[in-house]
């Protein structure tokens, strides 16, 4: 990852994006996201327990105050739309429009955003599937969309399955390789390997580690 513009705003996104794949918030994520070492996202984690914005609990997970969920789901609202402007209106490649929407979030006024989600026809979702928070405050509605009834991870997925792809997780995104094979509403035939699941989609095969399956989620076609 490029040096970072803005990271505290960035760990307060992967905070509220582990909420959202249930995954347990801790320091070893924004280390291994941030691809900054522990010592530095130790620093991290106590100016923002010091500016109120986290707080930790006994098993040393990454709780956010009231004030640091506002400011997540502003950070994670602007990189969701960025997302759909980057690859609806600019052409960008679906596979590289995760990495450049994390330096797009940052230079986005609340008036831009606003703006941009009427033009962009006012969507709830990125075009990983991924929900778009906290749109009542560029005008929205004050709830997300729910999630499709029957979804799962792919790791869950049954033996030899056809299914569609509903959402690819924010932790998987940052897989090109991954995204260049997968989309989401995409049709895959699922098959479980020794160490993982294979795909087969329009793109071709593709091996993922049950790491990344469960950052994929799916229903049955």
């Amino acid at each position: 990852m490029a040096e970072l513009i803005d990271p505290i705003g960035m760990s307060l996104r992967i905070i509220l994006e582990c909420e959202e794949d249930r995954v347990p918030p801790i320091g070893a994520r924004l280390s291994e996201r941030l691809s900054r070492s522990a010592p530095t996202v130790s620093r991290m984690v106590e100016r923002m327990t010091r500016d109120g914005l986290v707080s930790t609990d006994p098993r040393r997970h990454l709780i956010l105050s009231p004030r640091g969920r506002r400011q997540a789901t502003t950070v994670l609202r602007k990189h969701r739309l960025a997302e759909v402007l980057l690859v609806r209106v600019l052409g960008v490649p679906y596979e590289h429009a995760h990495a450049e929407a994390d330096q797009f979030q940052h230079v986005m006024s609340e008036r831009a955003e606003a703006v941009l989600y009427e033009r962009l026809g006012r969507p709830g979702v990125s075009p990983y599937g991924n929900p778009i928070p906290g749109l009542s405050g560029i005008g929205g509605p004050r709830s997300a969309g729910r999630r499709p009834r029957g979804e799962h991870r792919l790791a869950d997925a049954a033996p030899v399955s056809r299914a569609v792809v509903t959402r690819i997780c924010e932790s998987a995104q940052e897989d090109a390789g991954l995204l260049h094979a997968l989309r989401a509403g995409r049709d895959v035939e699922v098959q479980r390997a020794p160490d993982g699941v294979l795909l087969t989609a329009a793109g071709g095969e593709v091996h993922l580690p049950y790491a990344l399956a469960r950052a994929v989620h799916v229903v049955r076609a």
